[in-house]
């Protein structure tokens, strides 16, 4: 009796070590049923994911089958065959092991197309809400202007880079138009948060309360400034866009100023609460969570805070100094953080408030 070690499974055979080789024709039943029974394992599987497909295209795809699996069957019977030096012990156990790793791989292969099927179906969910869309467009908007920014800089070296570069930030411009359009219908939805958290008469902090009251005021002033200066650039209204435009940066820095200041605010309230609570690890492990996602709320808001200053007029601070590549590093970083924030359940405020600008 021999024992066979493979992928963590332990296989035994009856067969004697000594045995004689195996006759050619019979090593070719046993390709053939090897081959046979794999064809029908991949038939199965795969059409089993593609059952609506039909005619030519599904006939294409058999064929395609047919020969991968025959690709991977040859090759194993022609060096079996070709060393008959080799003893029946060594052969089986090769084709064991091949046919094992194959149907262990195959599993492998099924589980880890579920998870994408789930990931997948985790971002149809996240797009098919406006906030969890918003998110991803403004990602995706930033994360153009990154690569385009850095594609540009190599102009001189590259001229299919400069193209790349110019045509990518060129889509990061189209995207923040969109975000801008999809903007003009979000006053109401911060009306109402303004209107349900009122004067903050839940909050335990004063502090808290009043910076929060503020900062929806400028949230909810920021949304009809935008709408004017959008309304001028598309020459729906006869005024000039550039006073409406700061006025809107102005506010949604201001908003985000405020916003940096509750974090911390609130950072202090969780770091007196978790010296002086004496209870469970429950408590303190969600009290510890709080604190981290103010913390990424305040690198967020902080990196958000320098594109504003940058999009204010020349001369106030570094504004109009940032290159492209570091404005679309910057809000790259902010739109990450606000989806981990989103994903973890600790971004709702910041979902039903607004969606910022550029």
């Amino acid at each position: 009796m021999y024992s066979v070690f493979c992928n963590g499974i332990h296989f035994k055979s009856n067969l004697p070590n000594t045995a004689a080789p195996p006759h050619h024709t019979h090593h070719l039943f046993i390709y053939l049923f090897i081959y046979l029974f794999i064809y029908l394992f991949i038939y199965l599987f795969i059409f089993n994911q593609f059952q609506l497909l039909a005619g030519r295209r599904r006939r294409s795809i058999e064929s395609t089958i047919f020969y991968l699996s025959l690709l991977w069957v040859l090759p194993v019977s022609k060096s079996s065959w070709g060393n008959r030096s080799r003893a029946k012990t060594a052969n089986l156990t090769g084709d064991g092991v091949g046919l094992i790793d194959f149907l262990i791989n195959l599993a492998a292969l099924r589980q880890s197309g579920a998870d994408m099927q789930r990931c997948l179906e985790s971002l149809v969910q996240l797009l098919e809400s406006y906030r969890g869309r918003d998110k991803v467009i403004r990602t995706v908007c930033y994360g153009s202007q990154l690569v385009g920014g850095v594609l540009s800089r190599r102009a001189e070296a590259d001229v299919r880079s400069q193209r790349l570069g110019k045509s990518l930030l060129l889509f990061s411009a189209q995207l923040s138009h969109c975000r801008t359009v999809l903007r003009l219908f979000d006053d109401l939805s911060m009306l109402a948060y303004s209107h349900s958290y009122g004067f903050g008469n839940g909050e335990e902090d004063a502090a808290v309360r009043w910076i929060s009251v503020l900062n929806n005021v400028a949230d909810q002033l920021y949304y009809p400034c935008e709408h004017i200066a959008w309304a001028a650039d598309a020459e729906l209204i006869r005024v000039k866009s550039d006073k409406w435009w700061l006025f809107s940066t102005v506010l949604w820095g201001t908003s985000l100023l405020l916003g940096i200041l509750r974090s911390l605010r609130v950072l202090l309230l969780l770091r007196k609460k978790l010296k002086k609570r004496h209870e469970g690890r429950n408590s303190r492990s969600q009290l510890r969570r709080q604190m981290r996602g103010e913390l990424l709320s305040i690198l967020s808001s902080m990196a958000d805070l320098s594109n504003a200053i940058h999009w204010m007029p020349p001369g106030f601070l570094w504004a109009g100094r940032f290159p492209n590549w570091l404005v679309g590093l910057m809000g790259t970083t902010s739109s990450l953080i606000g989806l981990i924030q989103m994903n973890a359940g600790s971004g709702d405020q910041s979902d039903t408030t607004q969606s910022s600008p550029e």
